[in-house]
């Protein structure tokens, strides 16, 4: 979460342009502007070939604490202590299980021989529950650590796709289907979803359906939490901060929204069945007008109903446009971002707004 986004740590692209050429990409030598326009270019600048990242040294475990909270302000709280320390914490994540109970995870990274033995969770074994029903847990267990190997801490989200498995497959967790399948976890989400669709109709599940990332301040995590209640009502939402940086001795960088400093990535996902739903399209709009006045960003990788005026408003993309300008048959070979991602864009049909072809 301290280090940011992928592009805080990107040192150095390689893209294949439109007309087949090779071109590097970095903050100060070689083409600094496709390298400043490239974050939330969705691929449509290029095809991205290779990437050169800051990285730090790998350790085999993480020591997990696990805290149980139990209204709605001390996890706040507890969430912006651990987020802002300075030192101490690798990995810093929240699950809200309802409107007043979740669990905030610190996490550090140790080396083996500071591991205690009898404190070490497999957790991406076949058997093992899913993650979050076994961070759910905790709630009841009180504080507790563990030492988690750092393999099985990346995949955590894995085989129950964080909580969407159970929509499609409830009999996955079962003991017999654990026994006989678990070695095939995670199944291939869109199957699953496509299974549901034709038991349940299409158009059935896509109304209710909902799954939303919303990357907003830190100091704004309250507010989206009660408004998600009050939208959709669904349960568990994903709390995972991240620092975004603002570089000012580069001229081309972009300030965030909100300025340098901590936001946290609100995950919305699951079926929306509470009694005063709106409706898909409604809701997301809502849902964007909000994180919109929070100074926050809609992720282009999830649906979005924002007109091409939020958009620009949202991700300001004066030096992307430039770009998209300056590279040869970009435009003709690119869609604009905002076409691929925004169901107004995709609606127009298949040949991008801003080509002359």
């Amino acid at each position: 979460h301290k280090y940011g986004l992928l592009h805080h740590i990107a040192l150095e692209y390689e893209l294949v342009t439109a007309d087949g050429q090779v071109i590097i990409a970095d903050q100060d030598k070689n083409n600094p502007d496709v390298y400043y326009a490239t974050a939330f270019s969705y691929g449509t600048l290029g095809f991205l070939t290779a990437v050169k990242l800051r990285i730090i040294p790998y350790k085999p475990y993480i020591k997990l604490t696990y805290r149980p909270t139990f209204t709605t302000n001390d996890a706040m709280r507890l969430m912006e202590r651990e987020t802002n320390k300075g030192v101490g914490n690798d990995s810093v994540e929240g699950i809200m299980f309802n409107i007043n109970e979740a669990v905030i995870m610190t996490g550090q990274f140790v080396e083996e021989a500071e591991v205690e033995r009898d404190k070490v969770n497999p957790l991406g074994r076949w058997y093992k529950p899913w993650f979050y029903e076994h961070v759910r847990s905790f709630l009841y267990k009180g504080e507790t650590v563990e030492f988690v190997p750092t393999l099985h801490f990346h995949q955590r989200h894995n085989k129950p796709c964080f909580w969407l498995t159970p929509l499609w497959a409830p009999w996955a967790s079962h003991p017999i289907a654990r026994y006989l399948l678990g070695w095939a976890f995670p199944f291939n989400y869109q199957l699953l979803k496509y299974i549901k669709e034709l038991l349940m109709g299409a158009e059935n599940v896509a109304d209710v359906f909902i799954t939303q990332d919303f990357l907003i301040p830190l100091n704004t995590l309250q507010g989206g939490i009660e408004l998600s209640a009050k939208l959709v009502d669904i349960w568990p939402i994903w709390m995972v901060p991240a620092k975004l940086h603002y570089d000012q001795k580069h001229p081309q960088a972009i300030e965030p929204r909100s300025g340098r400093g901590m936001y946290v990535d609100l995950g919305v996902y699951g079926l929306a069945l509470n009694s005063n739903f709106q409706g898909h399209e409604e809701t997301l709009k809502s849902f964007e007008k909000w994180t919109m006045d929070a100074g926050g960003y809609q992720a282009l990788y999830a649906e979005t109903y924002m007109t091409r005026e939020e958009y620009t408003e949202m991700f300001t993309p004066q030096l992307y446009d430039k770009v998209r300008a300056r590279l040869p048959l970009c435009k003709e070979g690119f869609p604009h971002v905002y076409d691929k991602v925004c169901r107004a864009g995709r609606n127009k049909g298949l040949i991008p707004q801003d080509s002359k072809h």
